[in-house]
């Protein structure tokens, strides 16, 4: 095992203690994203993550299309907002620091997981009301992606 698989392993189980228990009811698919994401847009885009090369920039697009298409709300500086908006809004913040991004998990710590303006992080609301960490779920979809 590759020591980034292992840390992958690591951060997945140190960061499902946080996810909420219906999503961690039913087992992690292809059909299943934590993004809730419909189960044909979630084949659609592992499809075409599996046909391209798994470069950090694709794992990052795989990631932002999967933010677009959820039916969840998400939250910023306390803020709902759908997912079109919300892959928008990341879309913007990444292009702004792009050349500082080098790695799917250098966008997730400094772009998609907090406000640069007042460093709270962005949240995602699942249809029981329970919030937890944008951070935490785009981790374990990257984990999804590495199995």
């Amino acid at each position: 095992m590759k020591p980034i698989q292992m840390v992958m392993i690591l951060l997945a189980l140190l960061l499902c203690i946080s996810l909420p228990t219906d999503v961690l009811a039913e087992p992690l698919t292809r059909e299943r994203s934590y993004l809730g994401t419909e189960p044909f847009s979630l084949k659609q885009s592992m499809d075409w993550f599996e046909h391209t090369d798994h470069s950090y920039k694709n794992e990052i697009t795989y990631l932002i299309n999967l933010i677009e298409h959820s039916p969840l709300t998400f939250i910023r500086n306390g803020k709902k907002y759908d997912g079109e908006k919300a892959g928008a809004h990341l879309k913007k913040k990444w292009e702004a620091k792009k050349e500082q991004i080098t790695s799917t998990e250098a966008f997730i710590e400094k772009v998609a997981s907090h406000s640069w303006m007042s460093g709270k992080p962005y949240q995602i609301e699942y249809q029981n009301h329970e919030t937890i960490p944008l951070k935490s779920v785009l981790y374990n979809e990257l984990l999804r992606l590495h199995k």
